[in-house]
């Protein structure tokens, strides 16, 4: 997938936003949660909505820590009942996992069946390394 430019002043933007939620933040919860809702802002088209949630890994198991919306929480739980999906599996290897049709994705058949019955139509995970070490799981 190739990255959209973003203006300079776009970047700008967005980087003082993440700075301000770092900073105006009083917890964790609270800065992931803006996180998510943020990022969901940021990627929704206007004639569509953006899904996005924020997993971290805890005891070395994922754990779903912000959601945008109760769909976004719902795909994630849908990946822990099927023990695999996109951002476990970006979660394990440390890369991008990327599913611009649902319709034609063969990796994680029962995760991907299921999110397409509910109206999925792509999925996009990135993983965020906050130190330099292995992914966890």
């Amino acid at each position: 997938m190739d990255a959209m430019p973003l203006s300079t002043e776009l970047q700008d933007g967005i980087a003082s936003r993440l700075q301000d939620m770092v900073l105006e933040t009083s917890d964790a919860e609270e800065f992931f949660q803006e996180l998510a809702d943020f990022s969901a802002s940021l990627l929704s088209p206007p004639e569509s909505k953006v899904h996005c949630n924020v997993t971290v890994v805890r005891r070395k198991k994922p754990v779903t820590v912000a959601c945008s919306s109760p769909r976004a929480r719902e795909m994630d739980e849908l990946q822990y009942a099927f023990g695999d999906g996109p951002c476990l599996t970006a979660m394990r290897t440390g890369t991008t996992a990327y599913v611009p049709d649902v319709s034609m994705e063969r990796r994680w058949p029962e995760y991907i069946r299921a999110v397409a019955q509910k109206g999925i139509q792509s999925i996009w995970v990135f993983p965020c390394a906050w130190r330099e070490t292995p992914p966890l799981l």
